[in-house]
């Protein structure tokens, strides 16, 4: 039962959230955010923090004139179950990003998937009802006893 919750709430986060295109500007800090960076800078992080992806996700933590500051996940190298995920604070240019894409709600697809997990949820409570109570047992006729 608790395999197919988690399995339902990782489903449940997967579909009702998307990235779509923003124009670095409008972005406000504190927004969930993926970032494709320059070549650039990719190299220079990579040497400096060790971050070798080319496009980050994580969160726009400080706009700051010609500098962001991005708190993305450290590379899963060495990540291990059960331990906790850890950010890293990264400062680049807006030259530096090639394209930015903000997080944001799917409602449409979020309310589809709560109706599917909501009847799924009935069927099963139904099912388990059905299984505790098969039947009433049957009486051995007649009337009350004298």
């Amino acid at each position: 039962m608790r395999i197919a919750l988690g399995c339902c709430a990782i489903a449940l986060v997967l579909a009702c959230y998307r990235y779509v295109p923003a124009s670095l500007d409008v972005v406000p800090s504190g927004s969930a955010v993926r970032a494709t960076l320059s070549t650039e800078a990719q190299l220079a992080l990579r040497d400096s923090l060790g971050l070798r992806r080319q496009t980050v996700q994580g969160t726009l933590v400080e706009r700051d004139g010609d500098r962001l500051l991005l708190a993305v996940r450290t590379d899963a190298a060495e990540w291990r179950a059960g331990a906790p995920a850890l950010d890293q604070r990264i400062a680049v240019t807006p030259r530096d990003v090639l394209q930015m894409e903000v997080k944001r709600l799917q409602r449409g697809r979020t309310a589809g998937l709560l109706a599917v997990l909501a009847a799924a949820a009935t069927i099963s409570v139904i099912e388990l009802i059905r299984r505790g109570n098969p039947g009433t047992p049957s009486s051995g006729g007649g009337g009350p006893p004298e």
